[in-house]
């Protein structure tokens, strides 16, 4: 079972659940939330998808002369399918061939204001 099955499952349980027992309601809101962020989370490789518009993401990029794999943060161009990653000043162009996988940047820390 995947990540979308399981939330499937979990949201048909919990709303079955709605006015029975409110602490079952909100841990399943609670368990169903934090897959859906893994499931946002998660690296795709580039052999089970490419990304669907054109913005940043975080990719892993096949190491180079012994070098292991790193990750870095490009922008995707869908009309040339190549990501550019931005250094200084130029463009570098990296071709789809050249990356393991891809996902959405992450939210940028924000300070509790508590």
């Amino acid at each position: 079972m995947d990540n979308k099955e399981a939330i499937n499952w979990l949201t048909r349980i919990r709303d079955r659940l709605m006015t029975t027992n409110s602490k079952q309601y909100e841990a399943l809101t609670i368990a169903i939330a934090a897959l859906e962020q893994q499931e946002k989370d998660r690296w795709i490789p580039v052999s089970e998808a490419l990304p669907k518009e054109k913005a940043e993401y975080n990719v892993t990029i096949k190491g180079e002369y012994g070098l292991p794999p790193y990750v870095d943060a490009c922008y995707w161009n869908d009309n040339d399918n190549v990501f550019e990653d931005w250094n200084g000043y130029y463009e570098d162009y990296i071709p789809v061939s050249n990356v393991i996988a891809w996902r959405p940047l992450p939210e940028p820390y924000q300070e509790d204001k508590a």
